[in-house]
C-alpha cells in the first residue's frame, strides 16, 4: 500500500538482470509480516547470472533477513537491513563480524546499515583493518524532505577494495537510492 503497489523488482527485471529472489526481510514465522504497515517489505537480489544462495538470520531485532550469496569460490556476498535501534544495531554488526569471520575468502557486505548516529557506528565492523567503506561519506544514499543520510553501504575486504567500483544510482520509486556494485575481470 505504502508503495502504490508498485512492485519494484518486477519493473527492475529484464533480459540482462534476470535471476533474482525476494523474501521477507523480518524472517521466517515473524508476526510482523502480518501486520498492515511490515507486510510485504523484503529484500531482494538481482544480478545478470544465477548464483547459490542460502538465507541466514540475525539472533536480535525485527529485520533479521541476510542473504549469503556464493559469487565465486573465494567471494561471498552478505546483503541485509539492520535495525533502526542502535542497541539492536550493535548487536547485529557483532553478529555480522562474528560472521566474517567464519567465512573463508573474502567478502562484500551491502546492506541499509541504518547508521543514523553517523558512521562511527561501523567500528565493530572496521576496526580490525580488514574491511573497507566503499561509499563516500558526503555522498547521501537516503534522501527524505530534509533528511540526507549515509545509510546505504558497501564493505568490502581490504584486499579486494581495488578490483571493485561502487555507483549509487538514485531511484525515483524509493527514499533508499541503489549501490551498484561492478568487479572487475
Amino acid at each position: 500500500m505504502h508503495s502504490g503497489f508498485f512492485n519494484q523488482m518486477d519493473a527492475l527485471l529484464s533480459d540482462a538482470y534476470h535471476f533474482h529472489d525476494v523474501s521477507d526481510k523480518y524472517g521466517p514465522g515473524s508476526r510482523l509480516s502480518q501486520l498492515p504497515f511490515h507486510a510485504g517489505k523484503s529484500s531482494g537480489i538481482l544480478a545478470r547470472t544465477s548464483f547459490e544462495f542460502e538465507y541466514r538470520h540475525f539472533v536480535h531485532g525485527a529485520k533479521r533477513l541476510i542473504y549469503h550469496v556464493t559469487l565465486a569460490s573465494d567471494l561471498t556476498l552478505l546483503f541485509t537491513h539492520f535495525s533502526l535501534n542502535a542497541k539492536t544495531r550493535q548487536k547485529q554488526f557483532g553478529e555480522m563480524r562474528e560472521m566474517i569471520d567464519n567465512l573463508i575468502g573474502n567478502v562484500i557486505i551491502l546492506a541499509d546499515f541504518n547508521t543514523l548516529n553517523g558512521l562511527g557506528e561501523l567500528r565493530p565492523l572496521l576496526s580490525r583493518g580488514d574491511l573497507e567503506l566503499m561509499n563516500s561519506p558526503d555522498e547521501p544514499t537516503f534522501t527524505f524532505h530534509r533528511w540526507h543520510h549515509v545509510l546505504d553501504l558497501c564493505l568490502c575486504s581490504r584486499s579486494i577494495r581495488p578490483d571493485l567500483s561502487l555507483k549509487v544510482i538514485s531511484q525515483p520509486f524509493s527514499d533508499h537510492d541503489a549501490l551498484l556494485v561492478t568487479i572487475a575481470e
